[in-house]
């Protein structure tokens, strides 16, 4: 288009070959075109050089450009952030104006673009950034002519940009060797569904380099722009995640087996996969002291963690907890490992979500508050604490109708499978409705809620007196270890209280009770086996308290992920009993029981159910089993 002396762009590279820098003018020396023009050139090849080799390609803190979004409308189309991107070196700028899609972005035809269609089968793609320049005269600019003279001045040289859509991965070798010229940048990949024109945003998936800087930091913020993780934040997560770990390895090779206790081949494994989460959180605290990660740095590292972290969790899952309930007791650790399985792995955990989930969605924040919890549930694996579970059941409702200004009292059992006593926080919920109080057998308030429950084998009963109210009120307790909160949290079902009806009726309708043991022995409600290897059985005999004549019936299983080796639980004796009267009880089996040979711990659960008055009634016995 200009009209040179020599071609720009080959005097250009000549003179970065031979490592040129610049141009010195001499007097009395004619000054031509080519002179001035290989002064810019060399200039910007040395400052597109430095972009492209020292700080990378992407979008820098503080801009979010040239994210890909879903556009509001129309179909098959998407949306471009405002903002700026660095490709190779080469500043691209999206100025707008208002907003910017791919069909109305501003070198839609110049770049000889097509519209998006609707895929005809699911397909994925990637959205391009296409970086170039191009020289501009008067007829693009009328500005470049001097109008004192009316002669056209110097041309420009302006940079522009383009976004693409390829497909992948047809289309691979094409954005790998771009057009001479040009620079490409993959900023998002399109996962386009068949038959549907709209690009949502589960679609997208975002592959832009943001916070591009020498010294990178985590700025990640909210919906609204609030920051919610930052250097410091992430800082405390993995000192705490060391910390921990650290204290857990203290506490397993000097408390919990004693300093001069020998260890297994299984426990080495349990200790080195402990040790490897805390290298881990090391190294990563290593980059954060260096300003060498931002938000995606970080996600990518959690993903590192969440991989030790699994690790972990596994070797002690298939390893250690084989090591059983004699002698040092893993097997209390079932709780632990399980919670731990979710918060690594589950879609929801309560109000957060799983680690590996959030990663995976890019939520840096939600990924932190999972870790958190993380860090708190092995704090407390550290400690000589309560393992294992409780159960807790509505057992006992007041007589007769729910009248307005009455106070009633509604029972419930706790039934424990801890390790050891503790005491347990009792919160009644929902906060709103009716009054009620937990109190004691004499009708006394507890303070603070709080009630001792024994080792594995008791039961406490718990009272609460309910003021009775016009219309209905809920009721449920959370009884939750003082202890070991993060293990042993337990909630009843949501009950309906309505005045002027009768309470719901109370799960314990069908009680039970364990006897006539066969190679075993019965003691605080465990089953203990004195023949391993061999089948074993215990008895339960049914006791009918619904009020009624009523036939049950019968199933056996386990509880799930209560086994540690191989067992066979089997329903013993019929599948349901004769008609029983009220009051009366009968035991038509019991559970049948077959170690492996690598048997350490189960339990089994017998289910009965039957129907009064057109509801079904159930109740169901765990039965902890150990050789």
């Amino acid at each position: 288009m200009g009209n040179f002396s020599q071609d720009p762009t080959a005097r250009a590279a000549d003179a970065v070959a031979k490592q040129y820098v610049g141009v010195r003018i001499q007097q009395a020396v004619p000054l031509v075109d080519a002179d001035w023009n290989l002064l810019d050139d060399i200039r910007r090849a040395d400052l597109e050089s430095f972009g492209r080799l020292f700080i990378g390609s992407g979008v820098p803190a503080g801009s979010d450009g040239f994210r890909i979004s879903p556009a509001l409308a129309p179909a098959n189309d998407f949306q471009i952030a405002l903002g700026v991107c660095l490709v190779n070196g080469k500043l691209a700028r999206n100025d707008g104006p208002g907003t910017v899609l791919y069909s109305n972005q501003p070198n839609f035809v110049r770049a000889g673009l097509t519209p998006l269609t609707m895929p005809a089968a699911d397909r994925p793609f990637f959205v391009v950034l296409d970086v170039f320049e191009r020289e501009v005269d008067h007829l693009d600019d009328p500005a470049l002519v001097d109008a004192r003279i009316g002669v056209e001045t110097s041309v420009r040289l302006k940079r522009e940009w383009a976004v693409r859509v390829f497909r992948d991965p047809e289309d691979v070798p094409q954005i790998d060797a771009p057009p001479a010229g040009h620079v490409f940048l993959r900023l998002a990949r399109l996962a386009r569904q068949a038959g549907n024109a709209n690009i949502t945003a589960a679609m997208i998936t975002d592959l832009r380099d943001t916070q591009l800087t020498l010294l990178r930091k985590i700025e990640f913020r909210d919906n609204a722009g609030n920051l919610v993780v930052d250097n410091v934040r992430f800082q405390q997560v993995l000192q705490n995640t060391r910390t921990n770990i650290q204290s857990l390895l203290r506490y397993l090779t000097t408390g919990f087996n004693g300093i001069f206790v020998l260890l297994t081949g299984a426990e080495v494994l349990g200790v080195e996969a402990a040790a490897h989460v805390a290298h881990t959180a090391e190294a990563g605290l290593a980059q954060l002291n260096a300003f060498a990660m931002g938000n995606n740095g970080a996600l990518r590292f959690l993903q590192q963690l969440y991989d030790a972290e699994q690790n972990f969790m596994l070797v002690w899952r298939d390893v250690l907890l084989q090591l059983g309930t004699s002698v040092k007791k893993y097997a209390s650790y079932q709780n632990f490992v399980t919670r731990l399985s979710e918060r690594l792995n589950n879609p929801n955990v309560g109000a957060l979500t799983g680690l590996l989930p959030a990663i995976n969605a890019g939520n840096l924040a939600a990924a932190v508050d999972m870790q958190e919890e993380i860090v708190r549930l092995i704090g407390t694996a550290a400690r000589t604490i309560a393992r294992g579970s409780i159960q807790v059941a509505y057992v006992n409702a007041p007589p007769g109708v729910l009248t307005i200004g009455q106070t009633v009292r509604f029972e419930f059992r706790v039934r424990s499978f801890t390790t050891q006593a503790d005491t347990f926080t009792v919160s009644i919920l929902p906060a709103a409705g009716w009054q009620r109080v937990l109190v004691d057998n004499t009708g006394n308030p507890i303070p603070n809620n709080r009630v001792p429950v024994g080792a594995v084998g008791t039961e406490t009963t718990l009272f609460v007196n309910t003021t009775v109210a016009a219309g209905a009120s809920q009721l449920q307790l959370r009884v939750v270890s003082d202890s070991n909160p993060a293990e042993i949290d337990q909630v009843t079902g949501l009950l309906t209280l309505t005045a002027g009806q009768p309470a719901p009726p109370g799960e314990d309708r069908i009680q039970f009770q364990l006897e006539v043991p066969f190679h075993a022995t019965i003691s605080g409600g465990v089953v203990t086996l004195t023949q391993p290897l061999q089948a074993s059985s215990v008895g339960v005999r049914i006791f009918n308290n619904t009020g009624q004549t009523a036939t049950f019936n019968i199933t056996v299983d386990e509880v799930p992920n209560s086994r540690i080796g191989t067992w066979t639980i089997a329903r013993q004796g019929d599948a349901a009993t004769a008609p029983l009267a009220h009051g009366a009880s009968v035991r038509v089996g019991g559970v049948s029981i077959t170690p492996g040979a690598d048997a350490v711990s189960t339990q089994a659960r017998y289910n009965v159910s039957t129907n009064i008055a057109g509801a079904t009634v159930a109740a169901s016995l765990v039965i902890p089993i150990s050789v």
